[in-house]
């Protein structure tokens, strides 16, 4: 997934992405302007513990904290990681304040 025109500033990614078979895992990554920031894979244990577990970085999603500068894609690509599949099932973007930007009071 490709996303264009995001402001500029830093973010918190949330990646869902397991699917209902404890195989059907993913490996995450986070390019930034076709430079990679990294991978990360939510679970892989052969059980389906994750269906049971309240919903836990690195069970079921992973997430990713970034920084877009104006003309930057940023592209999300799940890469299989133990079955067929290629998971997604969301991704949620969370804007951050930096320290800077807070005011003093």
């Amino acid at each position: 997934m490709t996303i264009l025109d995001l402001e500029p500033g830093r973010y918190r990614a949330f990646v869902y992405a397991h699917g209902d078979a404890p195989d059907q895992n993913a490996n995450i990554e986070l390019r930034i302007a076709d430079e990679s920031i990294g991978k990360k894979a939510t679970a892989n244990d052969g059980t389906h513990g994750y269906r049971s577990r309240p919903m836990t970085e690195g069970i079921q999603y992973v997430t990713f904290d970034f920084d877009v500068w104006r003309g930057n894609d940023v592209k999300f690509i799940s890469h299989r990681d133990g079955s067929s599949y290629s998971m997604f099932n969301a991704i949620q973007i969370v804007p951050l304040r930096r320290e800077t930007d807070r005011s003093v009071r």
